[in-house]
């Protein structure tokens, strides 16, 4: 059987939807241990009263006592033979814990099982781009145990907890969480869990994480105290994995970054410790005093004999450490947060300048070949308006020539008025004459018609 642990505070808006995600697994042998750290919230403990299912034990905490001691109380509940880890506002794939305990059978061996996590915001939407830090990080699978921790010592936590399966036997030999540690306590855990066994990510997408805007809302959240928390505590576990990993520990995991190969003596492998606290700090420079309390520790330890052997082994000398000791290592983490905005601002304003004087050189040039256009413009204006003033010449001399047409014109019509005149009057004249004619040829007809009739009337009689 599975435990499944579930601390809740105060997740109203959230908690419903990661229960439901749970309660849907095809895996069903499990049981859900929620435990609520003192919220304040009475709809959330409501809802958390509301589920009936069997599987479910609820225990309310009186007072707020934050996840380690709460987390801690729950694994002392656990019946089970594995421990799966739930945080109150992620959701989990229906095939989850079926995909991990095929592995975890398969594979006892295995101190711990985790798997890819899918990046959502606050309300339920992919947000891989918006977090694309956190989005690699719980994308991350490396091969040997050695790779794993040497990414524990350089960068940090690369493994999603509320993906986490263990098994209950792994957490009998390490105990539970630090309750020192707030932000840091899942890596501190999976240092341990990695001294006792091989740990496993499982390459597919099987969580959803949520990411919250508004840091608030979530314990590791970028305020500058918790950035700050998150540093100091970063500070304690590397410092605890160097005092914890023996000599043989050391030289299994961590001799490809010696900076003697060859080194075997305790005192050689303490000052690979010092190196190693110097040298794996790169995206935190003030945890670099780590490495430097090392060194004093190993010369107070040792004296002259350590101071030999990092000159002989390592062409190290004690001034050398003065050196790296200059500098501001315990320089407030908001004060250098912000010295680095103002210097990234500096940049950005320098940036601007360089811009902006690009731009005026631009608008320079451009008003210089604005300015030839202009000239130009002005030679065909010039140009242009002697051709006007040819033109308006040609106008006038054809206006004169087009008045001149009309007195023709004109002219033309009194002359063509006079002979319409002329010949309406010859018209006139030869109707009155054609029609005298007329009349005359009708009177000769009449005059022929009689002649006619009076010769033909003797003969009638005569027949």
């Amino acid at each position: 059987m599975v435990s499944i642990l579930l601390c809740t505070y105060n997740r109203e808006n959230l908690i419903r939807e990661t229960i439901d995600s749970i309660l849907a697994q095809t895996y069903k042998d499990f049981e859900l241990l929620i435990v609520d750290d003192g919220s304040t919230s009475e709809e959330a403990k409501e809802i958390l009263k509301s589920y009936k299912d069997e599987r479910i034990r609820l225990f309310l905490c009186e007072e707020n006592k934050f996840y380690c001691r709460a987390a801690n109380f729950g694994i002392s509940q656990m019946k089970g033979d594995y421990l799966a880890m739930a945080d109150s506002d992620d959701l989990w794939y229906p095939t989850k814990l079926e995909r991990q305990m095929e592995y975890l059978e398969e594979h006892p061996e295995c101190g711990a099982c985790f798997t890819y996590a899918e990046i959502i915001d606050e309300n339920g939407e992919p947000a891989a781009e918006d977090f694309p830090d956190t989005a690699a990080r719980f994308s991350t699978s490396f091969a040997t145990s050695g790779e794993w921790m040497r990414n524990f010592l350089r960068d940090g936590n690369r493994l999603c907890h509320p993906s986490a399966v263990i098994p209950v036997w792994m957490i009998e030999k390490i105990g539970g969480f630090n309750l020192v540690l707030c932000q840091g306590a899942d890596l501190d855990m999976w240092f341990r869990i990695l001294r006792e066994a091989p740990i496993y990510v499982m390459q597919e997408y099987l969580i959803k994480f949520r990411c919250h805007r508004n840091p608030q809302n979530q314990i590791s959240g970028g305020n500058e105290l918790k950035a700050a928390r998150f540093m100091n505590e970063h500070m304690i576990i590397r410092r605890k994995m160097m005092k914890m990993l023996t000599d043989a520990e050391l030289l299994k995991y961590f001799r490809c970054d010696f900076r003697n190969k060859d080194a075997q003596s305790h005192l050689e492998l303490e000052i690979e410790r010092a190196f190693l606290l110097m040298d794996s700090v790169d995206k935190l420079p003030d945890i670099r005093v780590l490495g430097i309390e090392k060194f004093e520790e190993v010369l107070e330890t040792y004296g002259e004999e350590a101071a030999r052997v990092l000159e002989e082994e390592y062409h190290t000398k004690v001034q050398d450490i003065y050196a790296w000791n200059l500098g501001h290592f315990y320089v407030d983490h908001g004060v250098r947060g912000e010295l680095n905005r103002l210097e990234n601002r500096q940049k950005d304003l320098e940036q601007q300048i360089v811009h902006r004087e690009i731009e005026r050189q631009n608008l320079l040039n451009t008003r210089a070949e604005l300015t030839k256009e202009c000239q130009n413009l002005q030679t065909d204006r010039k140009k242009l308006l002697g051709e006007i003033d040819e033109l308006l010449g040609a106008i006038d001399e054809l206006h004169k020539q087009i008045e001149g047409l009309q007195k023709q014109i004109v002219q033309i019509n009194a002359e063509h008025r006079k002979t319409q005149n002329t010949l309406e009057e010859q018209r006139q004249e030869n109707s009155c004459t054609l029609h005298t004619l007329e009349l005359q040829v009708l009177e000769n007809v009449k005059l022929l018609d009689t002649k006619g009739r009076k010769q033909l009337r003797p003969n009638k009689r005569a027949q």
